[in-house]
């Protein structure tokens, strides 16, 4: 009579039992090496800004958006002074002041020299709206903008411009290490990153629309894996958005005002109903 084996605690996962070799010797159980992924925020936590921060993979340090918006308040930037020196590599989800206006500042004024990952479109995008900013900063201030347009140009020649699914594999220190930018909606050209190393799969998101546009492709979330950790702007999901029609003319109302106010003189205002 041979008594049965003890039963195993409900949970509880059995060891792998030793692999033995041809000449009868044990052969240790292969061990499973993990990927360590931790998060922090540098602004957008709290609400009331496009969220950005440092993403830390295995040592590899990713600066996720590197948004500054007017009046370009440099005490906002102040918390990547001390860890852009160890920044290995910058990733643009939007082509807006929210998301890139604080690039140029960063690699002119606070130390940050690395590459930096974008679609085509949000690196344009990206550009025009510093340009954008840097003349009407320097039109309402005597002090004029806090960056050139020198500065703009040496900050967007370092942008890599990616297709959509296009997946960058990097080297040396980074090795392992992959980037994947994917249709997020919203935004021309914008996207969420994929980031994947090993068994581990990061997705940032900040903003995304379900919603199909007429030249925008929706954020096709549920195509994708779940993913190990997802960074993501919860106002997006409590949005509720117009109707499409209704979006139009709020757009069309908002660039006839802009012209009105360009071609009116200064003392004359225009209200809107």
């Amino acid at each position: 009579f041979v008594p049965p084996p003890p039963l195993r605690p409900r949970g509880a996962r059995s060891q792998p039992a030793p692999m033995a070799s041809a000449s009868g010797s044990a052969l240790a159980a292969p061990t499973t090496v993990r990927t360590s992924v931790h998060f922090t925020p540098l602004r957008g936590s709290s609400g009331g800004a496009a969220p950005s921060g440092l993403l830390e993979v295995d040592g590899l340090t990713l600066l996720l958006d590197c948004g500054w918006e007017p009046p370009f308040d440099v005490s906002v930037l102040e918390p990547l002074r001390g860890v852009a020196a160890r920044v290995d590599a910058v990733l643009l989800s939007h082509g807006d002041l929210a998301h890139a206006g604080g690039l140029a500042y960063a690699f002119a004024r606070l130390g940050l020299s690395c590459p930096v990952y974008a679609t085509l479109p949000v690196s344009r995008l990206s550009k025009l709206a510093l340009y954008d900013a840097h003349e009407g900063v320097a039109e309402q201030s005597a002090a004029g903008a806090p960056f050139t347009l020198d500065e703009i140009d040496a900050a967007l020649s370092r942008v890599s411009e990616l297709k959509y699914s296009q997946t960058v594999l990097l080297s040396g220190r980074a090795a392992g290490l992959s980037l994947t930018p994917l249709p997020a909606g919203g935004s021309l050209g914008g996207a969420m990153w994929r980031v994947s190393k090993a068994l581990e799969e990061v997705l940032f998101l900040p903003r995304f629309s379900h919603q199909k546009e007429r030249l925008l492709a929706a954020a096709a979330l549920e195509e994708l894996p779940r993913p190990t950790l997802l960074l993501a702007d919860i106002g997006a999901a409590r949005a509720n958005p117009l109707p499409r029609k209704a979006r139009e003319a709020r757009a069309c109302r908002q660039r006839c005002r802009a012209r009105c106010r360009a071609r009116l003189p200064p003392a004359m205002t225009v209200t809107s109903r």
